[in-house]
């Protein structure tokens, strides 16, 4: 009986080393997936954070996208004048200067008064070492609009050579 108590408690010694052996594997085990988890999830992060930078700078690039569009179609604008005053007596003009002309478009004029046949607005500015001197005459009818390209500067006149003239004035530059 003797030699079964031995091989019993040998065999009881042997699983228990196993069961040490088993455990001690399971807990490395254990301990290198969690290490493989956690640089997964990191990788996740990080993958995560280049897709919402990449989803901002699409966003940033449709919204230049769009805007350029608006320009492209002549769907922009700013008042350059509004409702403004301009008094000048025949044979003279009165006149402003703008440095806003960034892009090719134009510019409406709409006067609220009348005016003779003989009034005009004039646009004179270079563009890409080329000088414009574009003249309209507005007539009796108060509206009137001036091609512009873009320049760092341009001037524009409203005179009449031949009457005095009192006028209200809106100038809308579209691009």
């Amino acid at each position: 009986m003797s030699e079964k108590k031995m091989v019993r408690r040998s065999v009881a010694i042997v699983l228990g080393i196993v069961c040490i052996i088993l455990i001690a594997g399971l807990l490395g085990a254990v301990a290198d997936y969690t290490s493989m988890i956690s640089d997964k999830d990191d990788t996740i992060f990080s993958q995560n954070s280049q897709i919402s930078s990449l989803q901002n700078q699409a966003s940033n690039l449709q919204n230049q996208v769009n805007d350029l569009n608006n320009i492209v179609n002549l769907n922009r604008s700013r008042i350059w004048v509004l409702n403004q005053t301009i008094i000048f007596p025949a044979g003279s003009y009165a006149s402003f200067i703008r440095q806003d002309t960034d892009y090719a478009g134009y510019v409406s004029f709409i006067f609220q008064t009348s005016m003779s046949n003989t009034t005009y607005v004039q646009a004179i500015y270079s563009s890409h070492g080329i000088d414009y001197d574009y003249q309209v005459y507005v007539g009796t009818s108060g509206t009137s609009s001036l091609p512009v390209l873009p320049t760092p500067s341009i001037e524009i006149r409203i005179g009449d050579p031949l009457n005095a003239v009192n006028v209200t004035m809106t100038a809308i530059y579209t691009y």
